[in-house]
């Protein structure tokens, strides 16, 4: 995978601005495989913590509309 394709899988990611900023660096600073397999973990994080806080915000919609 070519550098300009990691920057497109960090651009993809639903990421803050500081992990944005730092897996960018990664990208600069290191070879394709390293900097490709870190942000797989990363994509990977990223995507359980998107389900978790859809979880929780599903959680408290339910918890508010029984309180009603």
């Amino acid at each position: 995978m070519s550098k300009a394709q990691l920057y497109e899988l960090v651009n993809s990611l639903r990421l803050p601005t500081d992990a944005r900023v730092l897996a960018i660096r990664a990208v600069d600073e290191l070879d394709e495989q390293p900097a490709l397999l870190l942000l797989l973990d990363l994509k990977d994080r990223a995507t359980k913590l998107a389900d978790a806080l859809e979880t929780i915000e599903n959680s408290l919609e339910l918890t508010s509309s029984l309180k009603r």
